[in-house]
């Protein structure tokens, strides 16, 4: 029975490939585990389409989960990301963290072109301020 290539059997090349560059002694070396799944994730993407549940998983990946669940993404033919905010607070979280997040972004879609981002959320009513009138 043919199962296909394993995440794990992805795993064990890039540690693999890391290991004859570095000429790293696995059983004397601890290999951090951010340096072996950004890669692999990346690689996993590459081979995909786009689609929308790729740019989700992207997404989520780049900006957390946090992020994730108070956002929601598109992808416009020009390359400009749209993302919607539940509210005005993650829409300022959002843009604030755009320096960060559009290069994460492009190194897990790799060669999807994103040109920027743009946030945007529902306007929030406040209640009227109250006139301060002086004391006599």
């Amino acid at each position: 029975m043919n199962q296909g290539i394993t995440i794990l059997d992805i795993i064990s090349l890039h540690l693999k490939t890391i290991c004859s560059i570095q000429s790293l002694d696995l059983l004397s070396h601890m290999i951090p585990a951010h340096t072996c799944i950004s890669p692999v994730i990346s690689q996993l993407l590459r081979k995909q389409p786009m689609s929308p549940a790729k740019l989700s998983f992207a997404w989520r990946t780049a900006v957390g989960e946090t992020i994730h669940r108070a956002s929601t993404v598109t992808l416009t033919k020009e390359g400009i990301l749209e993302v919607w905010a539940v509210n005005q607070h993650w829409r300022r979280e959002i843009q604030r963290a755009t320096p960060l997040i559009i290069p994460r972004l492009q190194r897990l879609l790799h060669g999807t072109l994103i040109k920027g981002l743009v946030v945007d959320a529902p306007v929030e009513k406040r209640a009227p301020r109250r006139v301060r009138t002086a004391k006599p």
